[in-house]
């Protein structure tokens, strides 16, 4: 019986990798040990396949990646890639060594279709393993934990995922050492972990910085919680009153000239940016008032350091609302920090104290549904999505060994 449903499994996965990849997700929180670890491995690789379908618009990060990649694709090493990037406006404004190396490597293959292919299995990969490595040590049902799954992949959201490749990468890979850090390797010597996310966006620094405070706090008090308020009115203040240049070497400066650039350059351009916004930055606090609730109910309180790391990051959240761009992408971070939070600390109310919160929970990861639903109906595909649902795998793999479509460079 387990030979004939592991061989169904498989043909499923080749024949249908969008429907295998659904149903493998579930199977990845559902089952237990190696049937869900395989499971998992399985989501991460076909949950994104359609990113090698998607064509991207003219003011989506893709398309300039797209367009950076034709330019360097002939360059034969990465000397000449580098001395080439001193005079690219494009290549100087990324300015992110470990994106800039991956989109040189990508291009030189001339298949550019693997930038967003593995952007979606990196943050797929970064979102799923602590949901699901919480559950394999019994912190929450089965059931619950493909819940919360579906909240994570709603935050992180397949739209958001191929618009804004660095920051989501940086956000994704942000929140996978946050957990590996906090819950498995908890010693100073590995904080050099949080120069990844660094190195593929830099607006990542101030959620690194928090972090490292965090981890290197002896014991966590209120008072501790307290300090770095100041700092970040500073930055608040200074946004607001100060003309700074966003290149500036200085990390404050740096941090100002981020906040003013983001506010000027990015707002919601429609009412359905509007909904989304709002739907995200509800549900990312309901996530976050409710993680809080569980947590004050153990007896560490505060006192664990990844709680309290979602209660920094959550002040800084709150100071950053005058930046909506900003603010639309830390909630990726506080999202998940309070996810995680939650399964941690779930245990601490009984069953009946947790009716409340269970629906609060729920109508939460429903608005961010909502708000990723509306955001995938926009999106534009090479095939009719109704195609590509039903394609199987080597039809997926032939497009991805394509060449980037020539339109793109026209426009679309």
């Amino acid at each position: 019986m387990v030979v004939l449903i592991s061989f169904l499994f498989i043909l499923m996965v080749i024949c249908l990798p969008v429907i295998g990849g659904i149903v493998s997700f579930g199977g990845a929180f559902l089952l237990n040990k190696r049937a869900a670890r395989v499971c998992l491995v399985v989501s991460v690789f076909t949950l994104g396949i359609l990113s090698i379908l998607f064509v991207p618009f003219v003011r989506n990060d893709l398309y300039r990646y797209f367009q950076t990649m034709q330019s360097v694709q002939y360059l034969q090493n990465l000397h000449q890639f580098f001395e080439y990037a001193k005079t690219d406006p494009i290549l100087q404004y990324q300015n992110n060594p470990l994106f800039n190396i991956l989109e040189f490597e990508i291009a030189k293959t001339h298949h550019f279709y693997f930038l967003p292919y593995i952007d979606t299995i990196v943050c797929y990969t970064c979102v799923l393993y602590p949901i699901f490595d919480l559950k394999e040590h019994g912190k929450v049902s089965n059931v619950f934990s493909l819940w919360l799954a579906i909240g994570g992949v709603s935050t992180f959201y397949f739209f958001y995922i191929l618009t804004y490749i660095r920051w989501v990468m940086a956000c994704a890979l942000f929140v996978l050492v946050s957990y590996l850090y906090f819950f498995k390797l908890k010693k100073a010597r590995y904080l050099w972990l949080y120069l990844i996310p660094v190195f593929f966006h830099t607006g990542i620094i101030l959620a690194v910085l928090i972090a490292i405070y965090i981890a290197l706090l002896k014991r966590v008090k209120i008072s501790s919680l307290i300090i770095p308020i100041p700092f970040f009115v500073l930055i608040l203040v200074s946004s607001l009153v100060l003309n700074v240049s966003g290149g500036s070497s200085n990390i404050i400066f740096k941090l100002v000239g981020m906040l003013q650039s983001y506010t000027v350059i990015a707002k919601p351009s429609d009412f359905s940016d509007w909904v989304v916004f709002i739907a995200n930055l509800i549900g990312t606090w309901i996530l976050v008032v409710v993680a809080l609730y569980f947590a004050m109910n153990g007896n560490e309180k505060l006192k664990n350091k990844f709680t309290a790391l979602t209660v920094l990051e959550s002040l800084c959240y709150a100071f950053l609302l005058t930046s909506i761009q900003i603010t639309e992408r830390y909630s990726l971070i506080i999202s998940m920090l309070a996810i995680i939070t939650l399964i941690e600390n779930f245990n601490n109310l009984n069953n009946k104290n947790r009716v409340l919160p269970m629906i609060l929970i729920s109508f939460s990861i429903l608005v961010k549904i909502y708000a990723a639903y509306l955001k995938f109906k926009g999106m534009q595909f090479s095939i009719p999505l109704s195609k590509a649902m039903f394609a199987n795998v080597f039809f997926y793999i032939s497009e991805l060994l394509k060449n980037a479509p020539t339109y793109f460079w026209w426009g679309n």
